[in-house]
């Protein structure tokens, strides 16, 4: 005769598995009500509103006391991102351009003028 089998859970899980079943049974016909639908949508609203009145209130307070908010924070990594993604993307242009560094190790244009070189006399007369 085969054996029944075992049954591992513990005894709390026992207790929550009794409860949840009692408490679904009332709770459920409730939470598919309309009125429940639109008391939650209610209540997600009043949270959301509350949550950016106080929001608002004290990035004012840090602002006042020269603190930086999340979205502060959050702007300037961005910003830092963009500049980084900017600098790689310099870095790789420059880094394609062998020729031009061979042929002039100096890193000077030929155009430009140096300190050194001589400056040309003003010819033009002013009358």
């Amino acid at each position: 005769m085969a054996q029944a089998p075992k049954d591992t859970r513990s005894t709390l899980r026992k207790v929550f598995d009794l409860a949840e079943r009692a408490v679904a049974a009332r709770a459920e016909p409730l939470a598919q009500s309309g009125g429940f639908a639109t008391a939650v949508s209610k209540y997600v609203a009043i949270n959301r509103s509350v949550g950016r009145t106080l929001s608002k209130a004290t990035s004012g307070v840090l602002h006042l006391v020269n603190i930086p908010t999340t979205t502060d924070v959050a702007r300037l990594h961005e910003h830092l991102n963009a500049v980084d993604s900017q600098l790689s993307r310099l870095t790789r242009e420059l880094e394609k351009r062998p020729a031009n560094r061979q042929s002039n190790p100096s890193g000077r244009s030929k155009s430009r003028r140096t300190a050194k070189d001589p400056v040309e006399p003003d010819t033009s007369e002013e009358g």
